[in-house]
């Protein structure tokens, strides 16, 4: 009766743990992406709105001509607008599986 209680009572713990290991949220990998924004092959060195989108919505805002962000892996829109300038305004898509430049020309022509 004592080891069939004790087995009853490890198998209840394991199962415990087990059930615990898989309801756990697996937090997802994260990669630097550099967003770059350039006048004439160099750097903007103007302040620039950038607006990155995941799924068609909004996922981060910065004001920086170059920003670092942490971005888990996916498909992303990056929109660059020159602050001094709202009618120059660029955008390009780009994959995430691990870290990378994202480099948009913003040239006023």
């Amino acid at each position: 009766m004592l080891l069939l209680t004790r087995n009853i009572l490890t198998l209840g713990i394991v199962c415990i743990c087990f059930s615990a290991s898989i309801t756990r949220q697996v937090s997802a990998e994260e990669f630097d992406v550099n967003l770059i924004a350039t006048i004439d092959n160099g750097p903007a060195l103007e302040s620039v709105e950038w607006v990155v989108y995941r799924k068609n919505k909004p996922f981060k805002k910065v004001n920086r001509h170059r920003a670092r962000l942490k971005m888990p892996a996916g498909t992303y829109k990056a929109v660059a607008r020159l602050t001094s300038d709202q009618s120059v305004s660029r955008s390009r898509s780009f994959l995430v599986t691990n870290d990378r430049d994202v480099i948009i020309e913003l040239d006023k022509n």
